[in-house]
């Protein structure tokens, strides 16, 4: 039997809610929703360093500095506490064990350089950019898994959820795919190390390519360098995020005292035709006919010895910096490594090249405790350049020294500027401003583990 009654009351309650409903949006007709307020800078992910985990047995430093002024500075997990850092001073904070890093500016923007000191398998020391960037590809184009070199990669997850990479090898011949490097898991805030002579070995040119498969990571190539007769040496670079058409490299060096290469690889479907072209002080360049439309098959890596291909008269430049160049849009990846040994330096070291010019950088330190430092600077431009220098310390203000103002770069040139004077055995970071779009790298020597580094500065526009 139907309740009439029943129903006509639910009736009557909803015609009710829905009139009381209307009323209170007259009421609020008025005022406009709530809405989150919103929150200065970017999202974490994007202020966010991350920097590489240090070496077993040996120590690893994260080197911060302001880029825009006061900043209340995070290092995770390092520090539990933050640090204010005024805008002309760095701060350096020695990292636990082998952990990876985050250095985190709250309120203003910060770049960060990564130092490594290592005891073992090899005695030695490197400097590499703290990554402003998680990716889901990471490009290497040097390396090799020869006798006397131990080459690992350094992947490390910033990210709350479990990330899955795969690894794969450029050579000559093509690429090279292991069952065991093709999901590589990466846990949260954690980092892999993967050693590449457990999967491929005696491959004297040998590229990388990481992509991930689920989320986004991190990515550093380190190598420990013992090579017959020496010198020996440790080296570390930031990968590669994208391909370009365009590579430049401030420092280089050719000559009996050096050996210097540019490795190259295309990750892409098509032929890439690469030219590299040397310059030395002055705005010399040299154009050897061996750097001119090298051809460089898809999915192919390839190893330029700088020395086998220029002669003994070319060689005679001593210091170089180079651009690597593609014809037809066609995007790789370049990669210097250099083993120095001449009368006041020894030692190995990586960098991957910088893809565009600025004009203005800051300059991470490539070594803890510097006997010999400077500023490597190549003006690609077609109008000279004048460079202006600030040098910002830990305990004190910072200095412009009337010598690192206002030297001037000719077109096509390449200038060192000598820190030493004012940064010898010291902790140092370098801001660069010029009136042209320039690159810049910053090269120093450690007698203490005796070896070199290298670092390819931040560019801050």
């Amino acid at each position: 039997m139907r309740r009439p009654g029943r129903e006509t009351g639910l009736a009557l309650t909803i015609v009710a809610v829905i009139s009381l409903g209307l009323v209170i949006e007259a009421a609020v007709g008025e005022v406009e929703p709530a809405s989150p307020e919103a929150v200065p800078g970017t999202r974490f992910q994007e202020r966010a360093l991350f920097c590489p985990p240090g070496s077993k047995g040996g120590k690893s430093f994260a080197v911060s500095a302001s880029i825009a002024g006061e900043v209340s500075l995070g290092i995770e997990p390092a520090r539990p506490d933050r640090v204010e850092l005024d805008a002309d001073r760095i701060f350096v904070q020695e990292l636990p064990g082998r952990a990876p890093t985050d250095v985190v500016g709250y309120g203003a923007p910060v770049r960060a350089g990564a130092l490594l000191r290592s005891r073992a398998p090899v005695l030695g020391e490197a400097a590499a950019r703290c990554s402003d960037r998680a990716s889901s590809h990471w490009y290497f184009a040097a390396g090799a898994s020869t006798l006397g070199v131990d080459q690992r990669l350094l992947i490390y997850n910033p990210f709350p959820d479990e990330a899955v990479v795969r690894v794969s090898f450029m050579t000559q011949q093509g690429v090279e795919t292991k069952g065991g490097l093709a999901d590589v898991p990466v846990p949260s805030k954690s980092t892999t190390e993967i050693v590449i002579n457990r999967f491929i070995r005696l491959e004297r040119t040998l590229a990388i390519r990481i992509e991930a498969k689920r989320g986004r990571v991190t990515a550093w190539r380190m190598l420990y360098d013992d090579p017959d007769g020496g010198p020996a040496g440790v080296q570390l670079s930031l990968g590669a995020s994208a391909p370009s058409e365009t590579w430049f490299f401030p420092e280089g060096q050719v000559g009996e005292r050096a050996d210097q290469r540019i490795g190259l690889m295309n990750p892409t479907d098509e032929e890439a035709t690469v030219t590299i072209s040397l310059h030395g002080a002055g705005g010399k360049i040299v154009q050897s006919e061996e750097l001119v439309a090298v051809a460089l098959p898809a999915g192919t890596a390839r190893q330029i010895v700088l020395n086998d291909v220029l002669s003994a008269a070319e060689q005679k430049i001593g210091g170089v910096s180079a651009i690597v160049q593609t014809r037809d849009g066609v995007k790789i990846v370049a990669e210097r490594s250099i083993r120095y040994k001449t009368n006041t330096i020894s030692g190995s070291s990586a960098e991957v090249g910088a893809p565009r010019p600025a004009a203005s950088w800051l300059l991470p330190a490539a070594t803890l405790n510097p006997s010999t430092d400077t500023v490597v600077v190549m003006n690609p431009g077609s109008a000279p350049a004048t460079i202006d220098l600030e040098l910002l310390f830990e305990d004190r203000s910072s200095k412009r020294p009337a010598e690192l103002q206002e030297r001037e770069l000719a077109p096509g040139g390449r200038l060192k500027i000598g820190l030493g004077e004012w940064t010898m055995l010291e902790t140092v970071l370098v801001r660069l401003t010029s009136d042209a779009q320039v690159v810049a790298e910053r090269v120093s020597y450690s007698e203490v583990p005796d070896d070199v580094g290298s670092v390819i500065g931040f560019p801050l526009e």
